[in-house]
């Protein structure tokens, strides 16, 4: 995106793979350090709370062990109390050394609710949220972590700003069906959000008619919703399964470049600043011409002092002038939202290669979730682009079957993996709808992790 880092995107290309964050209730450490979460009630994990409320309530805590040995025991904040706590995971992230717990929290019994929150340096993160329905079962979560820097506007130059987003999905009941949320957590130069992130409901992206009977076996498919990583450092790939329509879905997540954002930020602000000032058109109004030639002196301007590639900027700043010029004028601020969705658009795009591919007939048009990591400053927003990929007709699966869901780099092709006795079985996506199964068979070579390694790359490289 800006030649400073084209530079150094080779040396950076494996700090900046996205992760697929390691899940599970114990997990191992960048440093052999072994995290396990334990659930009980406070006096059992805490022995100093014995004989109080505390210790008679459910509790959450981590253990922590060292490679020489040595141990200690931290408790989880807010989950000694009235609330129910369930399924703790644990996610580990290489290339930081994050430890990141996600868990499920029943408020009076009856309010489900997904937690958060991170372990840096020995010390917590401010707890999240990630409600949804507050009334509905939820679970499965998934977390795939990308990071990034980019360059942001500060006073008349510019700063490295470093980029950490966490890719969180899980299914949630509803009476139509069950359905997969999305809800990405931005952290800036390692900042946790006070705030609960926006939360997505990928399954809208499915524009495909109900069905009058949706089987049961896609309800199972729905319950276990994947991400994986994408086709770049930037990007994740989602898989879900829509019992509404007996679909699955694969969606392309997309982190837009801060740049890109951030000329477009700034383009609307200068448009509306020239609005306000008036002059050169009827009643004090700019007129049509001086109101484009602002905007595209601006973005040319801040996009020399955020370092983006001359070429891209002046195409940007050349599409905003004709646009404002074939508007035929109009309220400014409507003026000014069209040239900034038409520079992230356009700029994510030219500056991410492989996001021009066209939208398949009949899929969801090309959406943006926007995240404010300053509430209600619009000068501090993150976009993920989200881009329907690939769909097929769900398939026949056995009731009570355990099911993984796996897809190509590009989500254009799909594998799905069931854990029988002694082998893992799998039907593949084909042109002509789904391949006969085959079976991984398990043996002294082959365990059943390494068999869904095995089938989790083939499946990535279709």
């Amino acid at each position: 995106m800006t030649r400073r880092i084209t530079a150094l995107l080779s040396l950076l290309a494996l700090l900046a793979v996205p992760m697929v964050a390691a899940e599970s209730d114990a997990v191992v450490g960048v440093d052999g350090e072994v995290y396990v979460a334990r659930l009980g009630s406070g006096a059992s994990l805490f022995p100093g709370l014995a004989g109080t409320a505390d210790g008679e309530a459910r509790a959450l805590a981590l253990d922590i062990t060292q490679p020489d040995g040595s141990s200690w025991r931290l408790r989880v904040p807010g989950t000694i109390g009235a609330d129910l706590e369930h399924q703790p995971q644990l996610f580990v992230e290489d290339t930081s050394g994050g430890l990141f717990l996600i868990w499920e929290s029943w408020k009076n019994y009856i309010h489900p609710s997904l937690k958060l929150v991170a372990l840096t340096e020995g010390e917590w993160s401010p707890v999240l949220t990630l409600e949804g329905n507050r009334y509905a079962l939820k679970g499965a979560p998934r977390m795939v972590i990308t990071r990034d820097e980019y360059l942001a506007p500060e006073g008349d130059s510019a700063a490295l700003q470093h980029r950490t987003i966490l890719h969180l999905t899980w299914w949630e009941e509803s009476a139509e069906g069950d359905k997969v949320l999305y809800a990405p957590v931005t952290l800036i130069d390692g900042e946790f959000p006070l705030d609960s992130p926006p939360t997505f409901e990928l399954s809208a992206l499915d524009l495909a008619d109900p069905v009058g009977d949706p089987r049961a076996s896609t309800s199972a498919l729905a319950r276990s919703p994947n991400l994986q990583r994408g086709r770049d450092e930037n990007s994740v790939m989602a898989v879900i399964a829509n019992p509404r329509t007996d679909r699955i879905l694969t969606i392309e997540l997309d982190v837009v470049p801060g740049e890109v954002v951030a000329i477009g930020d700034s383009a609307r602000s200068n448009i509306i600043e020239i609005g306000i000032a008036g002059g050169g058109g009827p009643g004090g109004a700019p007129s049509l011409e001086s109101l484009a030639e602002g905007a595209r002196s601006n973005i040319i301007e801040i996009g020399a002092r955020l370092e983006v590639e001359v070429g891209i900027t002046r195409f940007l700043a050349d599409q905003v002038r004709e646009q404002i010029l074939a508007s035929g004028g109009g309220e400014i601020h409507s003026i000014a939202d069209t040239a900034r969705s038409n520079i992230i658009e356009i700029g994510a795009r030219l500056a991410r290669p492989g996001l021009d591919r066209s939208v398949r007939p009949g899929a969801a048009p090309v959406s943006f979730l926007e995240i404010l990591t300053v509430a209600d400053s619009d000068d501090d927003a993150h976009l993920v682009r989200m881009h329907p990929a690939g769909e097929w007709l769900a398939p026949q699966i056995e009731a009570g079957t355990e099911i993984s869901l796996y897809t190509s780099m590009d989500g254009d092709e799909l594998l799905i993996a069931s854990d029988e006795q002694d082998s893992v079985r799998y039907i593949e996506s084909r042109p002509e709808g789904w391949s006969s199964a085959r079976d991984l068979l398990l043996d002294d070579t082959i365990d059943r992790s390494r068999a869904h390694e095995i089938l989790v790359q083939r499946a990535r490289h279709r």
